[in-house]
């Protein structure tokens, strides 16, 4: 069962938490492919009789690529909602200076 968690950090570190969450699924996902690779029945898929079980590790693989883009979909929901952000305080900020000049 997946779940959704929230929590509240300073406007400024999202980029770099977000980075390094971003970081953590590379290396799950890094990890996992490297198992796979180094997996002595996939070397020698040949020589192996049953493939029962590599069809069960590709499986639990593939379950695991859903939840690395499901994340991956995350990070680039709150890097776009970040950017939103920044964009609308830098053009309120713009529209105060420009009302300050008009008025000065």
């Amino acid at each position: 069962m997946k779940v959704k968690i929230s929590y509240t950090i300073d406007f400024d570190e999202l980029p770099s938490k977000v980075q390094s969450l971003a970081q953590q699924t590379f290396r799950n996902l890094s990890s996992g492919i490297s198992e796979l690779q180094s997996d002595k029945q996939f070397l020698d898929m040949d020589e192996t009789e049953s493939k029962m079980e590599i069809i069960s590790k590709l499986q639990t693989f593939r379950q695991s690529l859903m939840k690395y883009d499901m994340q991956l979909a995350d990070y680039v929901n709150l890097l776009a909602n970040y950017e939103k952000a920044r964009l609308d305080v830098m053009t309120v900020e713009e529209g105060m200076e420009e009302d300050e000049n008009d008025s000065g």
